[in-house]
C-alpha cells in the first residue's frame, strides 16, 4: 500500500481519522513554517538556494544570459504585445529589486512591465 493510499484510508476511519488529522496537522505546520521563513532561515545560516545556484550547474543555467538573451526576450515580448494587442500600452516599468549579478547565487532576470488598455474611441 502506498503512503497516499494509507493516509486516505486512515482519514476515512471513524475515530482514528479525525484523531490523526488533529495530531498530524499541527506537527506538519511546526515542521515547515512556510516558504518565506524557510528561505530566510536558510540564507541567514549562510546556505545557498541549492545546487543550481552555485558552481557548474549555475554556470550552465546562466550561459544563455551571458549574451544578454534576457533583454532580447523582453524586447521580443514587448514587440509581441505591440503587434498583437495594439490597444494595450506600457504604462510603467518596475526595476528588478534583485537583478542578476552573474555569480549564479543571487538575483533574477525578472523585468516587470505594466500594461494598460487604451480606452476605445
Amino acid at each position: 500500500m502506498k503512503l497516499t493510499e494509507a493516509r486516505s484510508t486512515l482519514k476515512r476511519m471513524p475515530v482514528l481519522g479525525p484523531a490523526s488529522v488533529a495530531v498530524v496537522r499541527p506537527v506538519r505546520k511546526r515542521a515547515f513554517p512556510g516558504s518565506a521563513t524557510y528561505w530566510e532561515e536558510r540564507y541567514a545560516a549562510g546556505q545557498t538556494s541549492g545546487a543550481g545556484s552555485c558552481g557548474p550547474l549555475a554556470q550552465f543555467k546562466a550561459a544563455p544570459c551571458a549574451d544578454d538573451g534576457a533583454h532580447e526576450r523582453h524586447r521580443s515580448f514587448s514587440g509581441f504585445v505591440a503587434r498583437t494587442y495594439p490597444d494595450w500600452l506600457p504604462i510603467e516599468e518596475v526595476a528588478n529589486p534583485h537583478p542578476y549579478e552573474g555569480d549564479g547565487t543571487t538575483g533574477s532576470l525578472a523585468h516587470f512591465v505594466f500594461y494598460e488598455r487604451r480606452p476605445a474611441s
